[in-house]
C-alpha cells in the first residue's frame, strides 16, 4: 500500500511558486510590523511550535491554523456565525420615551406595535380531510 501515491494537484514549479508567495508574504508582514517587540516575540514563539510538528498531518493542521486566523483580518471578509443577543430591558427603552414605573421585558420588540396590541383573533386553517385522504396524506387532522 505504501507504493501507491495520490497524484498532486501542483505541479513542482507551481508548488514553487506557492512557497516563495508564501515567503515574501511573510517578509511583507515583517516590515509592516517595524521593529515591534511583540511581533518578534509571537515569531520566536511560532517558530518553536513549528519545531513540535513532526508529520504531515501536522503540518497541514497549522497551515490551516494560519490561514484560518489570518481570515479575519482581509478587509473584504465578512463575519459570519455570529451570536446574536437579545437586548436586556435597559438597551429597549427608548431614550425620548417618558419613564414610568411600568414593567419593560427585555428581549426583542415584536415587528410591529399594532401586532403585540391586536385584537383580531387568529383564524385556524379548516381542515379537509376528504382531500388529504385522496392525496393520500398520512397523520391527518379530522378536527
Amino acid at each position: 500500500m505504501d507504493d501507491f501515491e495520490k497524484p498532486s494537484r501542483y505541479t513542482t514549479e507551481q508548488k514553487q511558486e506557492i512557497i516563495q508567495k508564501f515567503k515574501s508574504q511573510w517578509d511583507r508582514l515583517s516590515k509592516l510590523a517595524g521593529e515591534e517587540d511583540t511581533y518578534f516575540d509571537y515569531m520566536d514563539k511560532a517558530a518553536r511550535q513549528m519545531e513540535k510538528v513532526t508529520s504531515g498531518s501536522g503540518a497541514v493542521g497549522a497551515m490551516v491554523n494560519v490561514e484560518s486566523s489570518l481570515k479575519g483580518y482581509s478587509s473584504s471578509s465578512v463575519r459570519l456565525g455570529q451570536i446574536k443577543v437579545q437586548p436586556k430591558s435597559i438597551a429597549r427603552s427608548a431614550a425620548d420615551a417618558p419613564k414610568t414605573s411600568k414593567r419593560l421585558p427585555a428581549g426583542r420588540k415584536p415587528n410591529t406595535a399594532s401586532e403585540k396590541n391586536s385584537t383580531k383573533k387568529k383564524v385556524k386553517r379548516r381542515r379537509q380531510i376528504a382531500e388529504s385522504i385522496r392525496n393520500n396524506i398520512a397523520h391527518v387532522k379530522a378536527h
